[in-house]
């Protein structure tokens, strides 16, 4: 179970309402106990949820509040005839607590949403299932290349973006070819530019150089900021093919 499906399972149990039962939900627990993203964001989920119940514990009802209600609904307030009669004051108290309900259900809602257009690292694995040549190309201009990247012939960018669509949001990449030696193959790759607020944490990393490589069946990608934004590089290539070119743009010369 992937990190989407995994959050919205615990998502559903925690609005109570319908989410499926018997291994699905083992396995959301199991993946929580596995994952450090997905635990740390569950975790700050419950821990509004909590202040959010605190909250509303303590909230009276406003002075006046029932009239201004009632004056507000007027004659479209019908009371239905039962046996035991219900006090207008106690109605009405019930309706405006069950307003101030939907506030915890609104901010929650609010948070889901957000949620899903944060990126992480299992967006990048999603990217990397996906071959970049089939994707439609962008109308947007081309991408800004990171620095240190525009002055290297080895380097080849692609004249316009691709976009992929990732956890429902677009994904422009920027496809290059680096451009191998006597000893090594030219490698595909591609660049991605987010604004920081649609990556799931701040990356230690200030160059492509200092990235840390990461692995995947697909090959290795870095992530790193650059002002206000996260860049990332996937490369079709293995760790030795990536450390290459990161001496490369660091060095500020051709890959011999």
């Amino acid at each position: 179970m992937d990190c989407q499906q995994a959050r919205a399972q615990l998502a559903l149990e925690r609005l109570g309402r319908d989410a499926t039962p018997g291994s699905d939900a083992l396995a959301a627990e199991r993946h929580l106990s596995e994952c450090d993203v997905c635990r740390g964001a569950v975790t700050s989920e419950r821990q509004v949820d909590s202040r959010i119940t605190r909250a509303m514990l303590d909230v009276p009802v406003p002075v006046g509040f029932a009239d201004r209600l009632h004056a507000a609904i007027g004659p479209a307030l019908v009371v239905a005839e039962t046996p035991v009669a219900v006090p207008r004051r106690h109605l009405l108290r019930r309706l405006g607590w069950a307003s101030l309900a939907l506030v915890p259900m609104l901010a929650i809602g609010t948070l889901l949403v957000s949620q899903s257009v944060v990126l992480n690292d299992a967006s990048i694995r999603e990217l990397g299932k996906l071959d970049p040549s089939l994707l439609p190309i962008g109308s947007s201009p081309s991408l800004a290349v990171p620095a240190g990247w525009s002055t290297q012939r080895a380097v080849r960018f692609a004249d316009a973006p691709r976009v992929a669509t990732v956890n429902r949001v677009e994904i422009p990449l920027l496809m290059f070819t680096a451009l191998g030696d006597r000893r090594s193959a030219s490698c595909t790759g591609y660049l991605v530019r987010l604004p920081l607020s649609q990556w799931h944490k701040v990356p230690d990393a200030d160059s492509f150089s200092r990235g840390i490589i990461q692995y995947a069946a697909f090959g290795t990608w870095v992530v790193w900021r650059e002002g206000d934004n996260v860049i990332i590089c996937v490369l079709q290539g293995d760790a030795h093919a990536m450390q290459r070119l990161q001496d490369l743009v660091a060095a500020g010369r051709q890959l011999t």
